[in-house]
């Protein structure tokens, strides 16, 4: 607390005061002290010769939870001695130490300073992490010699792990172009179509992106087009392809599935402002998508080419979602196992006026994100939400639901921060809400504030159908969810019109109600009575 309050108001912590609070650190390790330390300019001076032996030792306590803390603090010392001695204090044979120097390879060397035998060292490490490492360090905005980078490039492309191939593959756009496209060429030849598809990636994520550098893009194009391979890809890989040609030709012909869907990702990208295209080839897309056989990518391209006259304030699926925190919704689950009752069942919901539908995961598992494609086809105005489960796939779980015509994705059982970040990136391209499922035994103020810095849209309380009359009532959770954030709760709790529960609870913003209408024997009649119920609460609370 005191190192960060002397920061706060631009003051340097004593040497004492920093001492003190570099040895508690060692007593009693807490990393909340560690990265405010590692925050403080006079941490080296204050610790003389002990500096870079407790740098080292923090690395061995937190691992790569700490890497981003040390890494600006060398950053900021702007002292090759300094970086020289933390090289010399790390133990080389302990892969998460040889890992972090490979990382941010480019902070531990400069001109005049040989590093090659570290180099040598973690290029022909035994652990595929430290040579994945130094891939990923050519990622970094700080530039590694052309040496050095041919170097590296030039072992990692042949290694034996794929998923050390794989890391450098995603880096060869930010390579000079004359010298990549040898590279392209072998690793669009890998014996692993993930290395292939990071290829891709890497294009497109090269210095002219969105663009792909234009010579990159022909060597990808030629390299295909020469591997029989090539003539039957995964999907992923088949669409960043079909992606590339867009890009690079978009008056050629595909039409394709995954050419299709290449198009569609396109226009929602710079329909959603996530990317911005020269004017000729925004209006080539466009024109391609309005001849599309595909009614999704059709309609995409006709909102694409009206968005410049669209009305001021118009807003997008992200904002028109958070909007619904205190507007009191009603969202119809169509839990059901057949395409033939979905439609049944959500056709009556919009009928009654349904604020949203959501595809079930029972229902997504049993017919495919198809299911997704149908509903919104005949919902074309009604939000549609996606239920998607996915511990640690949460980012291709939204483009899946986006690219099938969901306007909201319901994220149940992500991991880590991680997922949930990559997901919220996907959403976001996309332009799609992403809200994601609450726990009770997650619901507490820090797992609540870290979700919601992700970038999520709204949090959502399910109820486990198979606790029955054991299980917590959802609303208790949704009034812990709504007295520390700000974003809607959706609440489901086998809600019904006799339930005094939901009518008197000022603890939910959308009600998600299952059973009370797909399993009614009068859905229709069902939906009215709960949407009547649910504007009628919203009225009286305007009065």
């Amino acid at each position: 607390m005191l190192l960060q309050t002397a920061a706060a108001n631009g003051a340097l912590a004593s040497v004492e005061l920093v001492r003190a609070c570099a040895h508690r650190c060692t007593q009693a390790p807490t990393r909340q002290l560690a990265r405010a330390l590692l925050a403080t300019p006079n941490l080296a001076e204050a610790l003389g010769d002990q500096h870079a032996p407790w740098v080292v030792k923090q690395l061995r306590i937190y691992g790569s939870e700490i890497w981003d803390d040390i890494a600006q603090h060398v950053e900021r010392a702007l002292d090759i001695r300094l970086s020289t001695r933390i090289v010399e204090s790390v133990d080389l044979d302990r892969a998460e130490e040889a890992a972090f120097l490979a990382r941010h390879f480019d902070l531990f060397t400069s001109a005049g300073h040989d590093h090659a035998d570290l180099l040598q060292h973690l290029v022909q490490h035994l652990d595929w992490r430290v040579r994945a490492g130094l891939a990923e360090a050519l990622l970094a905005p700080r530039a590694l010699s052309p040496a050095q980078v041919n170097r590296i490039v030039e072992h990692l492309v042949r290694d034996d792990d794929y998923k050390v191939r794989a890391a450098v593959a995603r880096a060869i756009g930010t390579l000079d172009a004359t010298a990549a496209r040898g590279h392209v060429q072998a690793l669009m030849g890998d014996s692993n179509w993930h290395v292939r598809e990071c290829t891709l990636q890497g294009v497109l994520a090269g210095r002219q992106a969105p663009l792909p550098d234009p010579a990159l893009a022909r060597a990808v194009i030629s390299a295909a087009a020469g591997d029989e391979s090539w003539a039957r890809p995964p999907a992923p890989a088949a669409r960043l392809l079909a992606r590339i040609r867009l890009l690079d030709e978009p008056s050629s012909h595909d039409a394709s599935p995954p050419g299709d869907a290449a198009l569609f990702g396109l226009l929602r990208e710079v329909r959603s402002s996530w990317i911005e295209l020269p004017a000729h080839l925004e209006q080539s897309l466009v024109s391609r998508g309005e001849k599309s056989s595909h009614w999704l990518t059709l309609r995409e391209a006709r909102a694409v080419h009206q968005r410049h006259a669209s009305q001021p304030g118009a807003t997008s699926a992200r904002e028109q979602y958070r909007r619904r925190r205190g507007q009191r919704s009603l969202q119809v689950a169509l839990d059901v196992h057949t395409l033939e009752r979905a439609i049944g069942i959500g056709t009556a919901a919009v009928e009654a006026g349904v604020d949203l539908i959501e595809v079930g995961d029972p229902l997504i598992k049993r017919a495919g994100v198809e299911a997704i494609e149908t509903v919104k086809r005949y919902a074309p105005d009604t939000t549609v939400v996606a239920e998607m489960m996915s511990a640690d796939w949460g980012r291709d779980q939204v483009e899946l639901a986006a690219e099938a015509g969901a306007d909201v994705v319901l994220l149940i059982g992500p991991a880590s921060i991680a997922s949930v970040s990559a997901a919220v990136a996907a959403a976001r391209r996309l332009g799609v809400a992403l809200t994601l499922d609450a726990p009770p035994e997650h619901v507490n103020p820090s797992w609540l504030r870290d979700m919601e810095r992700t970038g999520i849209d709204g949090f959502v309380v399910t109820t486990n159908i198979d606790l029955g009359i054991g299980g917590n009532h959802p609303l208790a959770t949704a009034r812990t969810i709504r007295t520390c954030s700000r974003l809607p709760v959706a609440v489901s709790g086998g809600f019904s019109t006799a339930d005094d529960a939901l009518t008197s609870s000022d603890d939910w913003d959308i009600a998600i109600v299952g059973r009370s209408v797909a399993d009614a024997v009068a859905p229709a009649d069902m939906a009215r009575q709960l949407t009547t119920m649910v504007r009628k609460i919203h009225i009286e609370e305007r009065l």
